[in-house]
């Protein structure tokens, strides 16, 4: 009997800790406001990278961001409250597609999807700085 009282009790104290959690905020994904938001999140993490450009993708919820120094290109989201930041390398950039009909890009399997990541932007200008880079490692 004791044993029973013990394992309801544990359930209605997880389940009230989760719906505290959740109608409290802490279970909102978080986007970024602003490219600017995103640009003081990646500069949070590499403070001596010098960005060209901030893209936000539709929804805020992803950021591309090309570097300066060496004209890379990296991939912010949000998990949550925390932020994923990947560094894409040329393998990473030679399995990516650009569909311009839906100005998408499409990034290849990660951390975050084991099918690929497809963001969506509504800015044309990400087109022209991100292609270079997909076309240069097309030719290795």
């Amino acid at each position: 009997m004791e044993l029973l009282v013990l394992a309801i009790g544990v359930v209605f104290g997880v389940a009230l800790i989760v719906s505290l959690v959740h109608f409290t905020g802490g279970s909102k994904p978080r986007r970024f406001a602003s490219a600017k938001d995103a640009l003081a999140v990646f500069q949070s993490h590499y403070r001596d990278v010098e960005v060209e450009s901030v893209h936000l993708a539709i929804g805020g919820g992803d950021a591309l961001v090309i570097i300066a120094d060496d004209g890379g290109i990296a991939h912010l989201a949000m998990l949550g409250a925390n932020p994923f930041i990947r560094l894409l390398s040329a393998d990473d950039l030679a399995d990516a597609r650009i569909v311009t009909e839906e100005i998408a890009i499409v990034l290849p399997a990660d951390g975050l999807s084991v099918a690929g990541r497809k963001l969506l932007f509504d800015d044309r200008t990400v087109l022209s700085e991100i292609t270079p880079h997909i076309a240069r490692n097309f030719d290795n």
